[in-house]
């Protein structure tokens, strides 16, 4: 659930982690929705405006690039960094270059702090590109706000970060809330009556989503027990004790608010050790690429997972990842491919987009602009298109929900929408046909 982090994503999800008709192409229209028109444009950007010259932009992220963290996330920021570079190679966004300066928090508030301030304050960056981390970027959010910083589709799940919408802030997955009502309606459709126990990170996203999960249920009248709860601090790694106390409560199902880390670990300890064949359910960012890989195969068989947009191996995903394959091929290709590359290749096609609606006269208001005017877009990892407004900051349309099977993600055949702009849910055309529509779940209300 991070849960793009239950430590921020982050992870798949992020995401892994909700993101085609590739946008790769430079300032052209390839997105084959609704075209959206750069802003009016009255000459170069003037001096005033930070990380701005006529002829470059400069955008900043804070990210673990080392330490354990880093195993995880550090993908995401090389394929942001890849897609700048493939941007600038074909003449960069309406005439500048992007200059992409990464800053190590190691996955540490305090860290992210000095990160920021150090983009912000020394390197004079334009926007803060994807934070990730619900911990860290919350200790700076505010702070880019006070400052007047565009915070571009920032990397976490708490619910303050989208509502209310801030005027320069956009977010790249899920709020928790809203991950937490389609997790519901999959629940109440799979488990109604059954006693269930959660793992939880001890954490403003672990906690606030126990929060939300629990207020939701009560207010949902879904006839579902609580059985236990075990909590984690984040440099915990091994799971048996939480595990061995939650099989002890006897629960149907065990739900996982948690980083993919704990949550593999969880599994392997409850497969392996204490022979206990309960299922799981992660959340977005717990139920990525690593969980499996973490877990083991046999571990992670049957659990569910959710997601906002397909995998490399989908079936019929092929062409859609097509661009980034070639992109990653040459600009990084020494960097995996894996579900946290292709959220970081996704944010930053959703940034450059940004760029490019708010036209040569690039301030803070005219990217947000930029940003609220993209339309039934598509990006890499969108199942469906993207539509922003001044009231909606969340480019995710759908969760779809998905089971391991024989060491991969496949698709259950339910959905749940997440829309909160008014109109009718649509699929990028590269997905039409592996989206699978035989079933919405109904998200609860409250």
């Amino acid at each position: 659930m991070l849960m793009l982090s239950r430590r921020g994503l982050l992870f798949g999800v992020i995401l892994i982690v909700g993101f085609l008709l590739l946008a790769c192409g430079g300032d052209e229209e390839e997105d084959g929705g609704e075209a959206t028109k750069p802003a009016e444009t009255s000459g170069p950007a003037t001096e005033q405006v930070q990380g701005v010259t006529d002829t470059e932009i400069i955008l900043g992220t804070h990210y673990p690039m080392s330490n354990s963290p880093a195993a995880v996330y550090a993908n995401s920021a090389y394929a942001m960094e890849a897609y700048f570079d493939s941007i600038n190679d074909q003449g960069g966004v309406n005439g500048r270059k992007i200059t992409f300066v990464i800053e190590d928090d190691q996955y540490a508030p305090s860290l992210a702090v000095e990160a920021v301030r150090r983009l912000v304050e020394q390197k004079k960056v334009f926007a803060i590109a994807n934070g990730l981390g619900d911990p860290g970027h919350y200790s700076v959010f505010k702070y880019l706000e006070e400052k007047g910083i565009p915070d571009l589709f920032l990397g976490g799940g708490i619910p303050a970060f989208s509502d209310p919408p801030g005027k320069l802030r956009f977010v790249s997955i899920p709020s928790y809330d809203t991950e937490v009502k389609a997790e519901l309606a999959y629940l109440q459709e799979h488990y109604s009556g059954k006693k269930i126990a959660l793992l939880v990170q001890n954490d403003e996203a672990g906690r606030g989503s126990e929060e939300v999960f629990r207020e939701n249920l009560e207010e949902s009248g879904i006839d579902i027990e609580i059985v236990g709860a075990e909590y984690y601090d984040f440099t915990e790694s091994v799971m048996t004790a939480q595990a061995q106390r939650l099989k002890a409560t006897n629960p149907d199902l065990v739900v996982f608010m948690s980083a993919p880390a704990q949550a593999a670990n969880f599994a392997k300890s409850a497969r392996e050790l204490l022979n206990w064949d309960v299922p799981f359910i992660c959340g977005l960012v717990a139920g990525g690429d690593f969980y499996i890989a973490l877990a083991g195969p046999e571990a992670a068989e049957g659990t569910i997972g959710m997601t906002y947009g397909p995998y490399l191996y989908t079936p019929g995903a092929e062409g859609g990842y097509q661009p980034l394959r070639d992109g990653m091929a040459k600009y990084k290709p020494e960097v995996p491919i894996n579900s946290q590359t292709t959220y970081g290749w996704g944010v930053a096609e959703l940034i450059v987009k940004a760029l490019q609606n708010a036209g040569r006269d690039l301030t803070p208001e005219s990217v947000a602009k930029g940003a609220e005017s993209i339309k039934d877009w598509c990006c890499a990892a969108c199942f469906a298109p993207v539509t922003l407004s001044p009231d909606d900051h969340r480019p995710q349309e759908l969760i779809v929900f998905v089971q391991v099977k024989d060491g991969k993600w496949e698709f259950t055949g339910e959905w749940a929408s997440i829309e909160t702009t008014p109109g009718a849910l649509k699929i990028c055309p590269f997905f039409e046909k592996i989206v699978p529509n035989t079933k919405e779940l109904t998200v609860p209300q409250g």
